[in-house]
């Protein structure tokens, strides 16, 4: 839990200091991360939650019912752990990550699949098309390992799972007085399964992950159900009954890998001289994933 903590700390601090650097404009707003409660017994859960991640390094704070109130957080969570993050659209950020590398030279080749691999020096991988040889190679496949032609360390250590989310229409100015939370922060709840909460930039309520799909080889070409997006839909309309005139907009799901430990996993391949793999980013994992491409 430790490697964890200090892990959220570097990866958190890694993804501010790069969209300043490079000026990335994803609607990135630094209003802080909250895992809260939404019950009474959540209460305790959260403190003790909060107490540990402090011992263990983290930058928390625990946030009473009285303060979450006197800071216009929504009356559906009733205590937090507080800590540092924020909100950002991350379609937004992967294209300035994306033209960041072009300016550096990077070339990307979309929709060329890999359909297989030689270990060696050079290592080659083979397209439909030719073949593609480097001194190394990065396996970034997460969820999808499973699915390649040649056996990896991924299909061991990851495992796919398939979160669905729903996004409101953009509300107005009265509907967000309703609610409040006109700070904008990340919200996730204390549940054992998570559900995210997040006041996006363009003003717009995101909810998802409630129950997620696990998979595996087989089922990779699943694609969110009309029966797993009204569960996100009924999550929205459970924890904010004040906004029962607000309309889904649209849902989506993806598959994402997580490990057993919660920890990215990143190293060379066993017996390899050349191939390398990192994957599996769960929780605050587009900061895990940033930092990973550093490493």
């Amino acid at each position: 839990i430790r490697q964890y903590v200090a892990l959220l700390n570097e990866a958190l601090a890694y993804m501010n200091d790069y969209v300043d650097r490079y000026e990335i404009d994803c609607g990135h707003r630094r209003t802080g991360s909250l895992i809260a409660g939404t019950s009474e017994k959540h209460k305790a859960k959260v403190r003790k939650l909060t107490d540990t991640v402090r011992e263990l390094g983290g930058r928390v704070r625990y946030v009473d019912e009285d303060e979450m109130r006197e800071r216009d957080l929504p009356v559906a969570f009733n205590c937090a752990m507080w800590g540092e993050g924020g909100t950002f659209d991350p379609y937004r950020y992967v294209n300035g990550i994306r033209k960041v590398g072009e300016r550096k030279g990077v070339r990307l080749y979309e929709q060329t699949p890999a359909i297989g691999l030689e270990d060696g020096s050079p290592v080659v991988l083979k397209t439909p098309r030719g073949e593609v040889r480097a001194k190394k190679v990065l396996l970034a496949t997460n969820a999808y390992t499973a699915r390649l032609p040649f056996e990896s360390v991924g299909r061991r250590r990851v495992l796919p799972v398939y979160p669905a989310f729903v996004e409101t229409e953009v509300l107005t100015d009265e509907q967000w007085q309703r609610i409040g939370w006109s700070g904008g922060e990340g919200i996730c709840t204390a549940h054992s399964m998570i559900a995210s909460y997040n006041h996006s930039p363009k003003g717009t309520l995101v909810v998802g992950t409630v129950k997620p799909q696990i998979g595996f080889r087989s089922s990779l070409d699943y694609q969110a159900s009309q029966k797993l997006l009204a569960i996100q839909e009924a999550a929205f309309r459970r924890r904010f009954p004040m906004l029962n005139d607000v309309k889904i907009q649209h849902g989506w799901g993806g598959w994402v890998a997580m490990t057993t430990n919660f920890m990215p996993t990143c190293s060379k391949l066993k017996g390899s001289e050349g191939v390398f793999y990192a994957m599996a980013y769960q929780g605050h994992g587009v900061p895990k994933a940033t930092l990973m491409g550093r490493i």
